[in-house]
């Protein structure tokens, strides 16, 4: 038996308790206040949600349905290959629409607005490629880099080539493109937010720190790859 339940302005969270699926939509308010925005996301049931910035500045809630199915199952077929690929699939995409996501939201959205008036620069240009264009083109340039590069994530998760060329993707390709999506999502953030004060140059060693750890990470893998022995793949039909 469907129950439904429905907030006007709030929160609309359409359940089915004889299935395990569930859809909901968030919806609320251009005024909503911090009250308003816990009382949604209560709403959603205990789904997870995505705080989204939007395009008029106000976080959206967005409940993520079916986030539970990303998380690592079958523990007894642990050994399965196609298991580990599927979970593998599943993160890098739910990692890539989020890259895709904020980088969108931050192109439309360059820190500082827009000019509202026509004295001495043209109403609607960015007041940050005016003030400081060093920093909005290295701005613009990284979030530009983060988002085309985790288009191209998504479109080779939507792709399924053949398991050599597969292996090759998954074990090399993909880090390549995931690193070069974290890059440019880190110069993004400190370009956007440079102050020239000493908070600034601690992001950046915290980001450096945040890398070098990845990095470090991502090589162990590597060699653990090349020393284990080759093993033998099921060929496709």
């Amino acid at each position: 038996m469907s129950e439904e339940m429905a907030m006007p302005g709030r929160s609309r969270v359409i359940g089915d308790s004889s299935q395990s699926d569930q859809e909901t939509s968030i919806d609320h308010s251009t005024h909503m206040s911090v009250d308003e925005l816990l009382k949604a996301i209560k709403g959603a049931n205990g789904m997870p949600v995505l705080l989204v910035p939007s395009s008029n500045g106000r976080l959206t809630v967005v409940a993520v349905n079916g986030l539970q199915n990303l998380v690592l199952t079958n523990h007894d077929n642990k050994g399965s290959a196609k298991t580990r690929q599927q979970n593998f699939r599943a993160w890098l995409l739910f990692l890539a629409s989020l890259v895709a996501t904020v980088t969108f939201t931050a192109g439309l959205t360059p820190p500082g607005g827009f000019w509202s008036d026509d004295n001495g620069h043209r109403a609607g240009d960015p007041i940050m490629r005016d003030k400081f264009p060093t920093r909005y083109r290295i701005y613009v340039k990284s979030n530009m880099t983060a988002f085309c590069f985790s288009l191209v994530i998504i479109g080779l998760l939507a792709n399924n080539p053949a398991n050599r060329a597969n292996r090759f993707v998954r074990n090399f390709y993909f880090p390549f493109l995931v690193l070069i999506c974290l890059l440019s999502l880190m110069i993004s953030f400190i370009s956007g937010t440079w102050n020239y004060s000493s908070a600034d140059f601690s992001s950046c060693f915290m980001f450096g720190v945040a890398l070098f750890q990845l990095a470090c990470f991502w090589a162990l893998g590597f060699v653990h790859k090349i020393r284990r022995p080759m093993q033998p793949t099921e060929s496709s039909a």
